[in-house]
C-alpha cells in the first residue's frame, strides 16, 4: 500500500544526450544545404553573366573565363580554388556568327560540404553545375 516515490533525477538529461546527435544533424545539414544553394544560385548567375559578356563584347575564352570566375564568388566559394571549371562555345564565341547563333558558358565545381556528416555511405560533396545561354548580337 505504500508506494515509493519515483527518482526521475536526470531524466532531462538523458533525453537531450539522447536526442542532441539527431539535433545537430539536422542542424548541420540544413547548414549544409544553405550553402550549396547559395553556391549553385551564384554559379547560376556567374555562367549567365559570363555568356552575357561573350554574347555582347565578343570577347575571347581566357577573357570570358576570367569573367565568370570573378563573378562567381560568394559564401565558402573561391574562384580559384580546385574544381572551379569553366566551359564554353570557344574561340572567339560569337565572331562572324550566323543569324541566331547562341554562345553558351559552362560552369561546373566539385565541393565538398562545409559540415561533413558522418553517416557511412553518405557523399561528402556534391557536383554543381550551371549553364548560360545568350543570343550573339553581333558578327
Amino acid at each position: 500500500m505504500f508506494r515509493r516515490k519515483r527518482d526521475d533525477t536526470g531524466a532531462a538529461a538523458l533525453e537531450f544526450a539522447l536526442v542532441l546527435p539527431l539535433l545537430m544533424l539536422l542542424f548541420f545539414g540544413i547548414v549544409d544545404f544553405g550553402v550549396v544553394f547559395a553556391q549553385q544560385l551564384s554559379l547560376s548567375n556567374s555562367a549567365r553573366q559570363a555568356a552575357r559578356y561573350a554574347a555582347v563584347e565578343g570577347h575571347d575564352c581566357a577573357d570570358i573565363e576570367e569573367h565568370a570566375r570573378s563573378s562567381a564568388g560568394t559564401i565558402y566559394l573561391l574562384p580559384s580554388e580546385p574544381g572551379f571549371a569553366v566551359s564554353g562555345s570557344c574561340p572567339a564565341p560569337c565572331k562572324e556568327s550566323t543569324d541566331g547563333q547562341d554562345v553558351t558558358v559552362t560552369m561546373t565545381l566539385e565541393k565538398d560540404f562545409l559540415v561533413p556528416i558522418p553517416i557511412p555511405g553518405f557523399p561528402e560533396g556534391v557536383d554543381l553545375e550551371a549553364k548560360g545561354t545568350f543570343r550573339c548580337e553581333f558578327s
